[in-house]
């Protein structure tokens, strides 16, 4: 029967359209952390108007290692000993300060 043919025909071109579809599509990026200037970028995103030196990560300071942070640390140039550490992993911004102080911003 040729409407049977047919039938079969679209269903094939369907499955084949699909199929490259599926195989067209690109796999989804895996969460990039960030790099130490995209991590400055978030702070001068905040709307400030602040100039930032970098001071380190967590790797000079350990309470952010025991604390299972990853990411940098910067200090505005305004007059504070108060520093900014932003996650790389996560690129949320918490106040911080070596004693061990950190909170969200």
């Amino acid at each position: 029967n040729k409407s049977e043919k047919t039938l079969a025909n679209n269903v094939a071109e369907n499955k084949t359209n699909k199929i490259g579809d599926l195989t067209s599509q690109e796999a989804p990026k895996a969460n990039k952390s960030l790099n130490r200037e995209e991590a400055l970028n978030v702070l001068k995103n905040q709307g400030t108007n602040l100039d930032y030196s970098y001071m380190g990560d967590e790797k000079d300071y350990s309470v952010l290692k025991e604390k299972g942070h990853e990411g940098y640390v910067f200090l505005p140039n305004t007059n504070t000993d108060m520093g900014l550490f932003v996650d790389k992993n996560t690129k949320e911004v918490y106040y911080f300060h070596p004693s061990g102080y950190i909170d969200q911003y």
